[in-house]
């Protein structure tokens, strides 16, 4: 399956937003978001999060479309 990623940030730590393509609806659908703790230049921890729903709340749409360009 098609993938993308946005990335936000969530009490300072950076915010990975995925979603998985829905041919059936012809657009990435919200699947889950990672938060990052980094330390130094390393990942300390990620913590992930299966609540699309969420994703307003960090300023990423639930729907991104096809042809969206990326950041």
């Amino acid at each position: 399956p098609w993938s993308y990623v946005a990335a936000s940030r969530a009490n300072g730590q950076l915010t990975v937003g995925a979603y998985l393509w829905d041919g059936s609806r012809g657009a990435f659908r919200a699947t889950g978001l990672d938060v990052l703790t980094v330390r130094g230049e390393l990942i300390a921890s990620i913590t992930s999060y299966a609540y699309p729903d969420m994703f307003p709340r960090f300023g990423l749409p639930q729907e991104r479309d096809r042809d969206l360009p990326t950041r």
